[in-house]
């Protein structure tokens, strides 16, 4: 992809070519395997720790590779790029073990930093619950204290790395009473009594991925194992989302890439009525547009990934981030799509590589909260503009109070014959009336007793500024000309 990558330094690509080898060598033989289990073998985990591929930004003094967060951006850019799917290896590298580090006491810390960056030790983090959803305020796991123990009740769902975890990251109410402000993040080792896994859950793409139900009941946990203070995680939580966030852009940026470079390379090669699909000019146009939409994700998600490593990303920085995935990758989006147009002939889609791709991009899009992009427009949304204003916009009065055409058109108004009624209709129920000033450009007024606006602002009638048959017609009614005298907007039916 032509984007110079002057975020990563020398390091960070030597790193990088002992990620591919390994991902090559490794993991793609397996992948097959993997998705017919439903999970990651614990071989590859161990040999992913032994060559120093896991946890690669954890401190080099319990276990970890020492760097930096470009590292980790690196390797998971060579999973993804090698076509490794399901593995769960970045949420445990990159998502929970943050938590641990920067949250665990000195005792935490050495007890399990070293086991979780050798691979021993898998790591999860659940949060979401039955029927919750994204809602981390309503919560029902609850950890009430017994002693120097918590007792732990409740059910999670949709836990990533569930079937092979050794130690959970639970997020729970230890006062049920403050909402938000009562949750705590706890670390329960999958060996103690009343904890069970549930079943596996089937997904659309993602087969590797051992995402699972769990369960606690009456699990006895000391109080040593809490991370941070107390009634607190909520907002731990909500400190390391960005990250999270930016992993799954760089994610999006590395498939579409990776997407686009096989297409290409396909196109070339194969040959239809006399020529090759290259030389087809739609298919120029259409994997232009491929190009243009990689290179400015790929563009954008380094901006970020610079400014992650001087940690200076913000909330909705990375909240943009996540949403360049919705609108260029979705499946893996639109230009994944065209991608996968030139390889129709391939056969069955579920035996071509490339169509595995939108099954196991639409699951990224629900991960790290949010997954409706509605959600991450709001959390984009809601700081101020460059300039200093709120950037929300507000639609006229006028144009909020119109009834939509399909309510007329139900309602069985648009009688042809009796054109004189739409009209009065047409005026009444808007308190409008043609400006006289401009009566060719479509522009209606409300009644002067119902104004309340400055003269000199207007309401354009809907449609006016499409239509190319003269402005006062009854051609879409095919009815008489008599609405001329009323000026009855020509809507389109």
């Amino acid at each position: 992809m032509d984007v110079v990558r002057t975020v990563f330094r020398e390091d960070h690509e030597m790193l990088r070519e002992t990620a591919r080898s390994f991902f090559e060598r490794q993991c793609v033989p397996r992948q097959a395997e993997w998705d017919k289990a439903g999970r990651t073998d614990r071989e590859t985990w161990l040999k992913m720790g032994r060559e120093g591929l896991l946890c690669v930004a954890m401190p080099a003094e319990y276990g970890g590779g020492g760097g930096d967060f470009g590292h980790a951006a690196v390797v998971m850019e060579e999973m993804h790029r090698a076509g490794v799917s399901g593995a769960g290896f970045s949420l445990h590298s990159d998502v929970i073990a943050p938590y641990v580090n920067r949250l665990g006491n000195e005792e935490q810390k050495r007890r399990w930093l070293p086991s979780i960056c050798a691979g021993e030790k898998i790591l999860a983090v659940a949060m979401t619950e039955p029927g919750g959803g994204s809602d981390r305020k309503a919560m029902r796991t609850t950890a009430m204290r017994d002693g120097d123990h918590y007792v732990l009740n409740g059910s999670k769902t949709f836990i990533s790395n569930g079937q092979n975890c050794d130690l959970v990251m639970l997020a729970c109410k230890t006062d049920t009473s403050a909402g938000a402000k009562g949750v705590s993040l706890i670390v329960v080792e999958s060996d103690r009594a009343g904890f069970r896994r549930g079943r596996k859950l089937e997904k659309v793409g993602q087969e590797a991925a051992d995402t699972s139900e769990l369960f606690f009941d009456d699990v006895r946990v000391p109080m040593g194992n809490r991370l941070g203070d107390e009634s607190m995680g909520f907002r731990y939580l909500m400190q390391e989302l960005a990250q999270e966030r930016l992993l799954i852009a760089i994610y999006a940026a590395t498939v579409l890439e990776r997407t686009l470079e096989q297409t290409l390379q396909y196109v070339k090669e194969r040959k239809a009525f006399g020529q090759t699909v290259w030389e087809f000019q739609n298919s120029k146009f259409k994997l232009a547009d491929a190009k243009a939409g990689a290179v400015a994700t790929r563009t954008l998600v380094h901006h970020y990934i610079g400014e992650h490593l001087h940690r200076r990303l913000s909330v909705e920085e990375a909240a943009i981030a996540k949403l360049c995935h919705r609108d260029s990758v979705e499946a893996p989006g639109r230009h994944g799509a065209t991608a996968r147009r030139r390889w129709l002939h391939a056969g069955v889609p579920g035996r071509a590589r490339l169509h595995r791709l939108p099954r196991r991009a639409r699951g990224r899009r629900r991960q790290r909260g949010a997954a409706r992009s509605d959600c991450q427009k709001a959390v984009t949304h809601s700081s101020p503009n460059m300039h200093g204003r709120s950037s929300t916009s507000h639609s006229s009065p006028a144009r909020r109070a119109m009834p939509a055409r399909s309510t007329i058109v139900g309602q069985g108004r648009l009688d042809g014959n009796d054109q004189v009624s739409l009209a009065k209709e047409w005026g009444q129920l808007r308190g409008l009336r043609r400006d006289r000033h401009a009566p060719d450009t479509g522009y209606y007024r409300k009644k002067d007793h119902q104004r309340g606006r400055p003269r000199d602002q207007v309401w354009r009638a809907p449609g006016a500024h499409r239509r190319r048959w003269p402005r006062y017609t009854a051609e879409p009614f095919r009815c008489a000309g008599r609405s001329r005298r009323f000026g009855v907007p020509a809507l389109h039916s």
